[in-house]
């Protein structure tokens, strides 16, 4: 570990030692009453701050939401003392999380305009699509504007997913009503309901979706005669292609876009000369656009590096961009301009022995949309 980083892990561990909501208690021993007395006033505060309900809050300390309400009226006969520091330990976890969270606003770039553009024509003529872009491209920033813009449906899938939950999840949106609690009479309910509709389901995750939910989703395109659209990663192509087997049954209804065949991908080490790779995910102005809101300054050579990382479609795109400018907020806050030596340092605590590889990928994307650019 260098200088550098030295320095960038001492502010971090500063920064550890003051308190958000939390209390700090005696960590063996005891607790006294005031002890037990300032964490629930405390937890009170934050969860009414934050709209956080005792359920929700349970789940995240790990207790029952029985158990909460007992600790919170002061009647829990358990170990009190353990469960007040779990309370204590999760809330300051969970207050440093909001702290630091600095959303991105949403803004039309080139990449989050060519998904509009492809799942507005989906919906124009109602075909289904399947796009494709880079983890931390915004896909589901531009899926859940989309489903605001279009009054559609946004389900975020997962591989847990089971077609009867699934379903189940599609009726809760919908407002679907279904006459008995069997797969096909849920499917029945939600395709009456959204027959010809024009209002698209959107689906972020897709190529997560097991093959048997993929088929009921396929068919209720087909009977309710309305879009949908399916954000994901590369697998998703692969399962919308069925050419080969002589079917094309998908194929045929599906719109198909990825990203990295519009733009440049630096980190393909056949992508030719600078000419030859197309144009970055974001400009620089872009990347600029979309971090002004943050009270942190940059140098030009912190910003430029900024860009180039998200602009690394395997490395996480704007989202390990942010991830980075989140670490300086709380390090250096806007008592200095962060620049390339920090960035290179924070990147280095975020990648650990791969940090090299994604800093020299970046720069050779500096060094070469430059020379593009001259």
């Amino acid at each position: 570990m260098d200088k550098q980083q030295r320095d960038l892990v001492n502010r971090m561990g500063k920064d550890a030692t003051i308190m958000r909501f939390g209390v700090v208690l005696p960590t063996e021993g005891a607790l006294m009453t005031e002890h037990h007395g300032s964490v629930r006033s405390n937890f009170q505060k934050f969860t009414y701050r934050y709209d956080i309900s005792n359920k929700e809050a349970a789940r995240g300390i790990g207790c029952a939401a029985s158990t909460l309400s007992q600790w919170i009226s002061d009647s829990y006969r358990g170990d009190v003392d353990k469960l007040t520091r779990q309370v204590n330990r999760w809330m300051e976890m969970e207050a440093r999380k909001r702290d630091i969270r600095l959303e991105l606003p949403f803004m039309p770039t080139d990449v989050a305009e060519a998904m509009r553009t492809i799942a507005h024509t989906a919906c124009e003529h109602v075909k289904m699509a399947a796009i494709v872009a880079p983890a931390g491209c915004g896909k589901s920033m531009v899926a859940q504007v989309l489903a605001e813009e279009m009054n559609g449906f946004y389900l975020y899938a997962d591989e847990d997913v089971t077609v009867k939950s699934f379903l189940e999840r599609l009726a809760k949106l919908t407002k679907a009503t279904p006459k008995a609690t069997s797969i096909d009479a849920i499917k029945s309910a939600v395709i009456e309901k959204l027959l010809r509709s024009g209002r698209p389901i959107i689906i972020d995750e897709a190529h997560l979706l097991r093959p048997a939910v993929f088929s009921r989703l396929r068919s209720i395109y087909d009977q309710a005669e309305l879009p949908v659209i399916m954000f994901g990663a590369y697998e998703i192509l692969n399962r919308v292609d069925d050419r080969s087997t002589g079917r094309g049954q998908m194929s045929r209804r599906t719109l198909q876009w990825n990203a990295l065949e519009y733009f440049a991908n630096v980190e393909d080490p056949g992508g030719g000369s600078s000419s030859q790779l197309g144009k970055p995910l974001y400009s620089i102005e872009q990347v600029r656009a979309l971090f002004a809101h943050m009270p942190l300054k940059l140098t030009d050579a912190g910003l430029e590096m900024l860009w180039a990382i998200a602009c690394l479609p395997d490395r996480g795109c704007l989202g390990t961009a942010k991830d980075v400018l989140d670490i300086a907020y709380r390090s250096f806050g806007d008592r200095k301009a962060v620049g390339l030596d920090e960035i290179e340092a924070i990147l280095s605590s975020l990648f650990g022995t791969r940090a090299g590889m994604v800093i020299a990928r970046a720069k050779e994307h500096r060094q070469r949309f430059r020379k593009a650019a001259a």
